[in-house]
């Protein structure tokens, strides 16, 4: 573990100074992300005007909770819907969201995914949903002004059942000056892929801590490359099933210096960017 602290270090000391200090310059109309309480699951919402994408929408039994922070957002019109993988704590949602919601129907899901299921899960939007198949190096429309890149993976290996979490989709999303990273449920052998393929490019004022928080997605060096200003973990309170969040994950955080912020402590964790800098 020691070896890993010191490895975290080094990775510090080369980087250029971070800071999260306010900018001066031209003000922007605003980018808010949110990620949503929807308790043992995950639901990212990126807003830009009247506009938002999703990434994931968390469990079924949790779409109260997901509907009441998208109602807090201001019922934007969503232009896309990202299923990073087909774990149900993930997509289960699509298969109980209202009709009401103005939703494009288009759902974003990793090249190789199991469509199929998507699609028979997606209730009401059944005959309505239409696929995107995206990898590294795709990116997504539909908030001006706003770059959604898709970083991993380069294709989904289905035949893998014990693998999904790894080739889950992960997102680099850039507003100015600004930046997060959305990691879904990825795995430390895809976190040194990420290593090796972006090194510095991954760091990020905001990351969403891939897998809940889980010991199997710990990675010392990947978060010494990305050093979050805030990194937000969505699960259920603890004790869960589950045992998130690690504490050889918030150990490691706490390394970093990034400001923990946990779902089921803080319920919607809600972030607004300028362009310039993050309120």
């Amino acid at each position: 573990m020691h070896f890993f602290k010191f490895g975290i270090l080094a990775v510090l000391l080369a980087a250029l100074p971070f800071s999260c200090s306010r900018v001066n310059g031209p003000q922007t109309p605003a980018f808010r992300f949110m990620v949503a309480d929807v308790g043992q699951g995950l639901s990212q919402i990126g807003i830009r005007g009247s506009t938002a994408i999703v990434w994931d929408i968390g469990p079924a039994a949790s779409m109260d909770r997901w509907m009441g922070a998208y109602l807090s957002a201001g019922s934007p019109r969503i232009a896309a819907l990202s299923i990073s993988h087909t774990d149900e704590d993930h997509r289960g949602g699509l298969s109980v969201l209202p009709e009401s919601v103005d939703f494009s129907g288009m759902v974003i899901t990793p090249r190789g995914a199991d469509t199929s299921l998507v699609r028979a899960e997606s209730g009401a939007w059944k005959d309505r949903v239409r696929f995107r198949c995206i990898a590294a190096g795709d990116t997504m429309g539909g908030l001006d002004g706003v770059l959604v890149r898709c970083v991993w993976p380069d294709s989904a290996d289905t035949a893998q059942e014990n693998a999904k979490n790894r080739f889950s989709l992960c997102f680099s999303v850039t507003f100015g000056a600004t930046s997060l990273l959305i990691t879904s449920d990825i795995d430390t052998v895809a976190e040194q892929e990420l290593e090796v393929r972006l090194r510095y490019d991954l760091r990020a004022d905001i990351l969403v801590v891939p897998h809940h928080g889980s010991a199997s997605s710990a990675g010392p060096p990947f978060f010494g490359y990305v050093r979050p200003a805030v990194a937000i973990i969505s699960c259920e309170s603890p004790p869960n099933e589950y045992g998130h969040p690690a504490d050889e994950t918030l150990e490691l955080l706490a390394l970093v210096g990034a400001d923990v912020r946990k779902t089921y402590a803080s319920g919607d964790i809600a972030l607004r960017s300028n362009g310039s800098y993050w309120e």
